[in-house]
């Protein structure tokens, strides 16, 4: 641990990496729902520059929200607390509810996760989380899960549809 804290020592070092895991996530879910979305019919497989486009309020987001967060700990306790929700509430729990493994799982866990848990015990020398940066992560992570869990909702009945 005293590693991580000496390699994570400074908050925007930690924001940076933390946020860079997110935009490849959002990448590789992209890639991934694309493919998945040929192989049931519905969809031409995006190009890599639609997929960069389509990701592009992520890339212009994050990396101000890494540089904001070293001023205002409320930013950084969004970002933290949507790395921590998310992989939970969309790679695990959606992935035991369809039985078949999110686009996005291996990002999830092994980057985003493991990045937000670090920022988590870092923060913890600042004191408790805001409440305002606390809640707008739980919101977001909440959106996200509905919104993924919808997707699949609806690329399923598609399936079934087209199977019929």
């Amino acid at each position: 641990m005293k590693a991580l804290s000496i390699l994570l020592d400074n908050d925007l070092v930690a924001s940076s990496a933390l946020a860079t895991a997110i935009a490849l996530h959002t990448v590789e879910e992209s890639f991934q729902v694309s493919s998945y979305q040929q192989k049931l019919g519905l969809k031409i497989t995006n190009t890599f520059s639609e997929v960069l486009l389509d990701s592009l309020p992520i890339f212009v987001v994050l990396p101000i929200a890494a540089v904001l967060s070293k001023s205002f700990h409320w930013v950084r306790d969004s970002l933290v607390v949507v790395a921590v929700l998310h992989p939970i509430l969309d790679h695990v729990v959606l992935t035991l509810k369809g039985r078949k493994q999110r686009p996005g799982s291996i990002t999830a866990m092994a980057m985003v996760l493991p990045l937000g848990a670090a920022n988590v015990l870092l923060a913890k020398s600042d004191g408790p989380p805001s409440m305002l940066g606390g809640g707008i992560g739980i919101i977001i992570s909440l959106f996200l899960y509905i919104v993924a869990d919808a997707d699949i909702k609806d690329m399923i009945q598609r399936s079934d549809a087209k199977n019929l």
